[in-house]
């Protein structure tokens, strides 16, 4: 058993979390939301860890998305929920 009383390798089902306003640059997109993450800690250090101390976590939450094409222009997407597999990101901007 771990320091919170959940079996090895098993992570809990409810995490404090907060809301970081970012810009996500991908190589099609700029994507601009709230990043969800644990609530303490800076967003480089969630990035290079995981909630649960696991490298398995390719995927970032982000919500109140809007995207737009890297060349500009108008709003294509927006999106109440998505998620962003971490090796798409080029470039993370917490505003």
């Amino acid at each position: 058993m771990t320091n919170n009383n959940l079996p090895q390798g098993k992570r809990p089902l409810h995490i404090k979390t907060t809301s970081v306003p970012v810009i996500i640059i991908t190589s099609h997109f700029r994507i601009e939301g709230n990043l969800h993450m644990p609530h303490q800690g800076r967003v480089s250090d969630y990035l290079n860890k995981t909630v649960g101390g696991q490298s398995r976590d390719k995927f970032l939450s982000i919500t109140n998305a809007s995207c737009y094409p890297i060349a500009g222009g108008d709003e294509q997407y927006s999106a109440e929920f998505l998620t962003i597999h971490k090796d798409h990101m080029q470039i993370i901007i917490p505003r």
